[in-house]
């Protein structure tokens, strides 16, 4: 640390015990730390520095606690805290490949890491609510342009402290073992800041603060997973019972196969004794059966690759790997969080969902903010379905609006991994987010399809009729599927994909199977049929029917994937009175359809429409 920045440093004050005394000049030495911020290097020389000496948790923290009374000297240490806690993607841009920058990246993340065990500190959370329970008493009329910023930056400080990851050893303890990610929730909790962010995400002078609030929810719900959150307090079926009983019993029987191999690999004879083995009816490079040198236990695993190097793939086109299961946490903590999302859910998840689509859509948000929209939906409407479905908790993300959003987020994921390379794995986890978004959109409407109220079954039946009509949301999937793209999307992609594609075939099987037809939009007009069409049988011809046949349903498939539709279809009735030619798909058939599922084409005003039939 240089000279300037440790005179500053000790001009804050001294701790002794667990009081803090400040300096007369502690004010000033606090704006100097600010102005050293602001000035420092790319490599964040001033923020290792500070970090290195504990300035948070030695003076800082003690400073925010003991002298809350100060207005000037809170604001200007909330100012500094905030600068300190910065996430350190937001102080390098990204990640950094340079080896150089990238320990100096490391460093500031482990003082970050430190800085979380000290905000773990009901005392410290309980001066923030305090603080900002105050500031939200007042009114409009009352309340300062620094009384907002003062609020934002409280915010920001939440937000900071939950967004540090954690620690690699922290990753490797057991579940239900509290981390510093779960003390510093428990601490918020005890403070009553959990309280605070209910009423800001529910009231409606507070709108400003939309979107702090839900990235603020979204970071203290990253550990957790809907499924396990809302079963967290619930008595264990026997179902779950006996499916836990044979997951370790496939433990211990995979333990027992290792050790008995491990066995039967122990001799008592030296390993060049171990004698040769010939493989009948397996040939070698000659004529000869293949030589085996091994052990007799290690016949069942040969294989004519068993030695040879695999083939060697390039970085840049291995595959992401999947998702890591995520780290349960302590039960006290699932307990709380499972009961704020109930109360959130009852409270300000449509008002907060409603204010949220609507800043994003006038583009007051900042860049990725679109993924804490897509978060919150994919997490609370599983949270609702685990919980017991109730369509009125969650009527602001059940509608054509939202499908639509996320439609757009999936082609603009796409499109951007296309155009902005470096960024190619931060679109693809967000690609899978907006993924899993509309899944739990669908799994709603199939929750909705079984709600005893009919208000809420004719509800879902107006959302398909609008979904299933729109070309765009049809063919979602199979564009998907297309554009898969296995060096850059993980597996889990995949099969979120397959699953999601099964449920929507489901959901538009039902649909279809109620109404015996359904009216769909295609895109591009045609004009009338043409008059001259080419005959597509010749009797007169060496050709044989058979082969005619077969070069009218070619010559009929190329004008559908041309795009000459008028042709394609003038063609196939021609067809159907020379030689009984069936139906290609996408086209009209007056005789019986092939069950259970089939397209038909039509002309309806010069637009060409396609009509989905269920069975004949």
């Amino acid at each position: 640390m240089n000279c300037e920045l440790l005179a500053t440093c000790s001009a804050l004050g001294c701790l002794e015990g667990d009081t803090y005394h400040k300096e007369p000049d502690c004010l000033e030495s606090v704006k100097d730390l600010i102005r050293f911020l602001r000035h420092e290097d790319e490599t964040r020389d001033v923020r290792q520095q500070l970090g290195a000496a504990q300035i948070l948790q030695n003076d800082l923290l003690p400073l925010l606690v003991q002298h809350a009374s100060d207005a000037q000297l809170f604001d200007a240490v909330v100012r500094l805290v905030v600068n300190l806690t910065q996430p350190a993607l937001l102080c390098f841009g990204k990640v950094p490949k340079d080896p150089g920058e990238r320990h100096h990246f490391l460093q500031v993340t482990s003082h970050l890491q430190a800085y979380k065990e000290a905000f773990a500190n009901v005392k410290v959370f309980g001066v923030l609510s305090e603080k900002l329970y105050d500031l939200l008493q007042l009114d409009w009329e009352q309340r300062q342009e620094e009384d907002a910023l003062l609020i934002e930056r409280i915010l920001l400080l939440v937000r900071n402290v939950l967004h540090v990851p954690a620690e690699p050893t922290e990753e490797k303890s057991v579940d239900d073992d509290a981390s510093a990610h779960d003390r510093v929730l428990w601490a918020l909790h005890l403070s009553g800041m959990d309280d605070l962010l209910q009423f800001l995400a529910s009231a409606t002078s507070e709108a400003q603060w939309a979107l702090h609030v839900l990235e603020v929810i979204a970071l203290m719900l990253r550990d957790q997973t809907p499924e396990q959150l809302a079963a967290t307090g619930q008595p264990r079926t026997v179902a779950q019972q006996d499916e836990d009983a044979r997951e370790l019993e496939a433990l211990r029987q995979r333990e027992m196969a290792e050790r008995r191999s491990r066995l039967r690999q122990r001799g008592t004879r030296h390993s060049r004794f171990g004698g040769s083995y010939i493989i009948q009816g397996l040939k070698s490079i000659g004529d000869r059966d293949v030589v085996f040198h091994k052990g007799l236990h290690n016949v069942r695993h040969y294989s004519s690759d068993l030695g040879k190097p695999g083939a060697r793939v390039p970085r840049h086109r291995q595959p992401p790997p999947d998702p890591t299961p995520r780290r349960r946490s302590a039960r006290n903590v699932r307990l709380f969080l499972r009961g704020f999302c109930e109360d959130f859910l009852r409270s300000g998840f449509n008002r907060l969902m409603a204010l949220v689509k609507e800043q994003l859509g006038r583009a007051r948000a900042e860049e990725h903010d679109e993924t804490f929209y897509l978060w919150a939906l994919s997490f609370f409407l599983g949270f609702s379905r685990a919980r017991g479905f109730r369509a009125e908790l969650v009527s602001e993300a059940l509608s054509v609006g939202a499908f639509h959003a996320v439609e757009q987020q999936l082609r603009l994921c796409y499109e951007m991994m296309l155009l902005d390379k470096p960024q190619i794995p931060a679109w693809a986890r967000r690609m899978h987010l907006a993924l899993k978004a509309y899944q739990e959109l669908l799994l709603s409407l199939q929750e909705m399809d079984q709600a005893p109220d009919p208000a809420v079954r004719r509800g879902s039946h107006v959302l398909k009729t609008n979904i299933f009509y729109v070309l765009e949301f049809r063919e979602l999937f199979l564009t998907l599927f297309r554009k898969f793209n296995a060096a850059q999307q993980p597996r889990a992609f995949l099969r979120d994909l397959a699953g999601a594609t099964h449920l929507f075939l489901r959901l538009l099987e039902r649909f279809c199977r109620q109404r015996r037809s359904l009216v769909v939009q295609v895109s591009g007009r045609v004009e009338e049929l043409p008059e001259e069409v080419p005959v597509p049988f010749d009797a007169a011809a060496e050709t044989p029917v058979e082969e005619q046949r077969a070069q009218a349903l070619a010559r009929i498939q190329t004008g559908l994937v041309a795009g000459d539709a008028p042709r394609a279809l003038a063609l196939l009735r021609a067809s159907r009175y020379s030689f009984l030619l069936p139906p290609p798909r996408g086209l009209p058939w007056e005789g019986p359809c092939p069950p259970p599922l089939t397209f038909a084409l039509y002309l309806q005003g010069g637009v060409a429409r396609r009509r989905c039939v269920w069975g004949p």
